[in-house]
């Protein structure tokens, strides 16, 4: 094989790559989106949710977490951006001790901005022009990673 063989090896293996995890997110998102009509239906019919097929099951040892991971596992487990008290809501609701924290919501906030930073989640707007946070998944950073992958990085001719 020539080094032009492996650029176009390399750019088709590229496209393969970022249409499936396209593919991949678009799933994930709808099954997110399947599992909050589950829930809700669910509940009109007062009918039991499987844990499989609930949006916001409480995670097995969520109260052994750290602080950030909590948050983090809160963000990547929603359906949609939250806002912070959305965070501290869901942290409550796995039992996460937050009256340990002199100021639950500034520790929330810090934690987000913190992980913003870092590219983990990224701030969006929501109703009303505030802000929330929704989860950078490993796909959407692959495919950014990607986007550097330049045309026969790597060959010469």
């Amino acid at each position: 094989m020539t080094s032009k063989d492996y650029r176009r090896a390399l750019l088709a293996a590229k496209q393969e790559l970022e249409d499936l995890l396209k593919q991949r997110e678009q799933i994930d998102q709808r099954i997110a989106k399947l599992k909050t009509v589950f829930s809700d239906l669910a509940a009109l019919c007062n009918a039991p949710v499987d844990d499989r097929f609930s949006p916001m099951g409480t995670p097995k040892n969520a109260q052994s977490l750290g602080f950030t991971d909590a948050v983090r596992l809160a963000l990547k487990t929603s359906p949609q951006p939250l806002a912070p008290p959305e965070v501290a809501r869901r942290l409550r609701e796995w039992r996460i001790d937050l009256d340990k924290y002199a100021n639950p919501l500034a520790s929330i906030h810090i934690t987000l901005k913190r992980l913003a930073k870092n590219g983990e989640i990224e701030p969006v707007q929501v109703e009303g022009g505030k802000k929330a946070y929704r989860w950078v998944t490993q796909v959407a950073r692959v495919l950014a990673s990607l986007q550097h992958v330049e045309r026969g990085l790597g060959f010469k001719d």
